[in-house]
């Protein structure tokens, strides 16, 4: 009996996403900061930023009701003051007039946001 096999060269895509700060409440001018992160839980600090913009969203994080969680604090800790649909729409999300973000993670949306 022969038997043959036939691989296909597949695209493996990661489990990530890449999230754009920018300064002020707009995404016009450029990010000062871009991240491109995976890990479920995990905080990352950033610069006093107003605005964000989400692309590259794998397709594995949807259906599973994550979301982007903002914090005013550095550390993510305490309540999150504002949340990002994970999205690959390209909108640009801003923070409430005279509010920065400081620290986000990609987290469970614990119904304290509706989108």
């Amino acid at each position: 009996m022969k038997f043959s096999a036939i691989l296909f060269a597949g695209i493996v895509t990661a489990d990530t996403l890449t999230v754009s700060f920018f300064q002020g409440q707009t995404c016009d001018n450029g990010a000062v900061q871009t991240f491109k992160i995976g890990e479920i839980h995990k905080c990352h600090a950033t610069q006093s930023v107003g605005a964000l913009r989400l692309k590259d969203v794998a397709t594995s994080f949807f259906h599973r009701d994550l979301v982007l969680k903002l914090y005013t604090n550095s550390d993510c800790s305490g309540r999150a003051l504002a949340a990002s649909a994970l999205s690959n729409s390209g909108k640009c999300a801003n923070a409430p007039q005279g509010v920065t973000f400081s620290s986000f993670q990609i987290t469970e949306n614990d119904g304290q946001f509706s989108f």
